[in-house]
């Protein structure tokens, strides 16, 4: 019995299963958390895309500005 609890490898069998639990736990912590926290992740993640995105949106929008600019009005 002493002999099969300190042989190396059933030890290192214990040592996985139990790192193993723990990783489930805090995968299942951190899936609840996303879940109660859906929608500040996602206006964060919002918010981060269009500060990535910001030079082409204003080249964009300075591009239809320049382009209003040069067609004549019907006024």
């Amino acid at each position: 019995m002493t002999r099969e609890i300190l042989n190396p490898r059933n030890q290192l069998a214990r040592f996985v299963e139990r790192k193993t639990t723990q990783a489930k736990q805090v995968a299942g912590e951190t899936i609840q958390i996303a879940k109660h926290n859906a929608p500040v992740i996602g206006i964060v993640g919002m918010g981060a895309l269009l500060f990535a995105a910001r030079r082409p949106i204003s080249r964009w929008i300075s591009s239809l500005r320049k382009s209003k600019i040069k067609t004549p009005s019907s006024d």
